[in-house]
């Protein structure tokens, strides 16, 4: 009966967590271009700041770096939900059938993520950020499978 509580608890946790994430990811998307815009160039500052310190080339581009860092963040935002939805799934299906579940999941949630910002003001979507998306949620998923197969197995047989 413990078992049992231990096992919703942890899968209510898991359902509550991927929510909360989905809605950080479509209230950051939902941002107008400018107030977007603003918070990307805080982020940004708060890198250049740590990397400024290291001696940087003489042609270091701005641009290019501040889209880099805007491009990694919906990398990273999408590679934690893969993990999460991977998580998430565990113990209800086969493995093939949980990476495939988890995976159309993923692409579903972020083809639906950039079609809305067709009607956020200044915002659009574009096919490579969906692409940026379906990486990171794919190097998510295949972080997580490698961590349990190899790292997590190591623990349950000692």
């Amino acid at each position: 009966m413990k078992r049992k509580k231990v096992k919703k608890t942890r899968n209510t946790a898991l359902w509550t967590t991927v929510i909360l994430w989905m809605m950080l990811i479509y209230f950051l998307s939902s941002q107008v271009a400018l107030d977007s815009y603003e918070l990307s160039n805080r982020i940004n500052n708060i890198i250049f700041r740590l990397i400024e310190k290291i001696a940087l080339p003489s042609d270091f581009d701005i641009i290019y770096f501040s889209n880099f860092i805007r491009k990694t963040g919906h990398f990273l935002m999408y590679f934690i939900l893969g993990i999460l939805v991977l998580s998430l799934l565990r113990g209800k299906l086969s493995r093939s059938k949980r990476l495939g579940a988890a995976m159309l999941i993923c692409i579903i949630f972020a083809l639906t993520d950039e079609f809305h910002q067709m009607f956020v003001p200044g915002r659009t979507p574009l096919v490579s950020d969906i692409l940026i998306d379906i990486l990171g949620s794919f190097f998510g998923i295949l972080v997580k499978l490698v961590l349990e197969t190899s790292v997590f197995k190591k623990f349950n047989d000692n």
